[in-house]
């Protein structure tokens, strides 16, 4: 049973903690598959790079996609395709609801689930759209709709050559669909899986 002495040391053991390993904590990477190369990208000392496997040749990575990164602690792939032409990564990435407050304070400990649009065109990785998915500041709660424990498997090709999948609102069991079409995210409300709980 934790005792409040445990948890005073628990606590500045992790206060410790991340003022000592915050910073590199952050790094993550991403390998994303381009016709002519396999790109790292990597955001490590505040810096966010792209290079190929043999670090021979570099990539350009646009300011907006770079800040996400930059703030993010968890970015998952979730899938690749082709949109006229040209590649687009489908990313989840979660960031602090407030980076700088040690995890305290309101949303202190919170976070912010943006899915992410990313197209690569001459050399660029360019974010062309993004959705708010969860959000401690905005008191926001939805998950992607699927089968398994693999967010690609809720993912689906349409005869148009769009995507889409389903997002379901945590608090009352709405359900959204979201295509992707045109690098784009268009949202359309489908239903209502649960019954609304009279406030």
């Amino acid at each position: 049973m934790l005792t409040m002495s445990k948890i005073t040391r628990l606590y500045f053991f992790l206060f410790f903690f991340t003022l000592q390993f915050g910073k590199e904590a952050l790094a993550k990477e991403l390998i994303l598959e381009i016709p002519s190369a396999s790109v790292r990208v990597v955001m490590k000392g505040g810096k966010v790079s792209a290079m190929d496997a043999h670090q021979r040749k570099s990539y350009i990575v646009s300011n907006s996609l770079a800040d996400h990164l930059k703030k993010s602690f968890e970015v998952t792939l979730i899938n690749t395709y082709n949109d006229a032409r040209e590649p687009m990564f489908f990313i989840l990435i979660r960031e602090p609801s407030r980076p700088s407050s040690m995890g305290q304070g309101y949303c202190g400990a919170g976070y912010e689930d943006f899915l992410l649009l990313v197209k690569f065109d001459k050399k660029t990785f360019t974010l062309n759209d993004e959705y708010l998915l969860q959000s401690c500041l905005l008191t926001k709660s939805m998950r992607i709709e699927q089968s398994s424990m693999n967010p690609q498997d809720g993912l689906r090709l349409n005869a148009d050559g769009s995507y889409d999948f389903e997002i379901v609102e945590d608090d009352y069991g709405e359900m959204r669909n979201i295509k992707i079409f045109h690098g784009k995210f268009i949202t359309k409300k489908i239903s209502e899986k649960y019954p609304k709980i009279p406030k």
